[in-house]
């Protein structure tokens, strides 16, 4: 999924640090689930909370890898009735930031 894209369907986009990371259970063909606890660093767009538990699951086929435990991220989470999903999850580098925040302001007013 593009960048774009996925701050235009995120319910939420923030700043995080992986603290654990768990195989998950919910296996599906090329996918490799994940379930991270995530403490949350700084809000980008709309609400989270301190600390979150997301269902993470990871394409290799399409050259995604897990993130690693203790870097921080850019994570583009929805939430869904048992779980909060990532959508993706990009490094948190300065130009990274720069372009999520520039797209945030480009979305159209709800």
């Amino acid at each position: 999924m593009k960048t774009e894209e996925a701050v235009a369907k995120a319910d939420a986009i923030f700043l995080g640090q992986a603290e654990e990371l768990e195989p998950g259970s919910e296996a599906e063909v090329g996918l490799e689930p994940y379930y991270a606890k995530v403490k949350v660093l700084q809000i980008l767009r709309r609400a989270a909370v301190p600390l979150v538990f997301i269902s993470l699951p990871v394409h290799p086929y399409h050259h995604e890898s897990a993130p690693k435990v203790r870097d921080s991220y850019i994570f583009f989470v929805n939430s869904e009735p048992n779980r909060i999903l990532a959508l993706k999850v990009i490094p948190d580098t300065e130009d990274n930031i720069a372009m999520v925040k520039r797209l945030i302001t480009q979305l159209p007013a709800k």
